[in-house]
């Protein structure tokens, strides 16, 4: 009910509190409330798991509503544990105290309907599909949702095989022999949809590339960027996050500390696949060119700012 800031997206780079700035890939949609906050069913949907709520009392304790999972709540009762109705049955241990709230196989849940109210976590992860699998929830369509804001490109860089950046002479121009086995093309962007609060930093829905020549003109087959990064479904290998995102990305979940998404434009995640790759500029004649980042969100909004960076192969 009302509007509720977004603070997640599919697909941005996760890290953890020991330092690994690319743990995983963000596999929800996060909507930010506020703590003891009760969160209501977006959509008609039915108890099909005969243990739909998990993780009693834990951060991510969480229910299943068909496809859909809500997670980072107290399931089915208020702050002060007090289940919302006969559907929530409280389920005690020997010693008293309660281990898990049962929801009937079969239950009905209609739009509105209580499901729980927020944890310590202060938003809601909403996960759609099977773990490993989940599809970009924006999807779904939110009642007061819009994006007019174009994503922000902020850098374009290259990589070598050791992951280190290859730098411009004094020309702004960077040199690249033809041969070899070809270079990482890094687009580093971020975005945000209506009404999030300035500092915050939303992950783009999809990342490419394209080759120009000197005048700016696309190449054969670069008429469109390649849009080898599109979040539109997550894969299930744990590493693809290494396979999306340079090593310098990072970011603090939920912090206000920056964000930093640099994408491995040159690779591929799209569709639940993965892939790594090059660019291989060898059948190209010595010369000028430009390489050009891209990016998009969901609702279409074209990336904008430093966008280029221009290149010089050697003979």
């Amino acid at each position: 009910q009302g509007w509720h800031e977004v603070v997640g997206t599919l697909g941005e780079v996760r890290g953890t509190f020991t330092g690994e700035s690319r743990h995983h890939l963000h596999a929800g949609f996060d909507v930010r409330g506020d703590v003891g906050q009760t969160v209501l069913a977006i959509a008609d949907g039915k108890i099909s798991s005969p243990i739909a709520a998990w993780s009693l009392g834990g951060q991510a304790e969480g229910l299943a509503v068909g496809r859909l999972n809500y997670i980072h709540m107290r399931v089915g009762r208020t702050p002060a544990g007090e289940p919302f109705d006969a559907r929530w049955q409280p389920l005690y241990g020997e010693d008293g105290k309660l281990e898990r709230i049962r929801v009937r196989r079969g239950t009905r849940i209609h739009v509105g309907d209580r499901l729980g109210s927020i944890n310590s976590q202060a938003h809601v992860h909403l996960q759609v599909g099977t773990s490993g699998f989940e599809t970009n929830a924006v999807a779904l369509g939110f009642t007061g949702y819009a994006d007019h804001f174009a994503p922000r490109i902020t850098d374009v860089g290259l990589l070598d095989d050791n992951d280190q950046p290859l730098s411009a002479g004094s020309d702004g121009v960077v040199m690249l022999a033809r041969q070899g086995r070809g270079v990482q093309i890094v687009v580093e962007a971020w975005d945000q949809v209506d009404n999030n609060l300035p500092r915050r930093r939303l992950g783009p829905y999809q990342v490419g590339y394209q080759i120009l020549d000197a005048a700016g003109q696309p190449l054969q087959g670069y008429e469109q960027p390649r849009w080898n990064i599109v979040f539109n479904r997550m894969p299930p290998q744990k590493q693809a996050v290494k396979v999306a995102y340079a090593p310098d990305s990072g970011i603090t979940v939920h912090g206000s500390a920056v964000t930093r998404f640099r994408y491995l434009a040159t690779n591929t995640v799209r569709d639940g696949l993965m892939e790594t790759g090059r660019w291989q500029p060898a059948a190209l004649p010595p010369g000028e060119y430009i390489i050009r980042g891209s990016a998009r969100d969901y609702s279409g909004n074209e990336g904008i700012g430093k966008r280029e960076i221009r290149v010089r192969l050697l003979p």
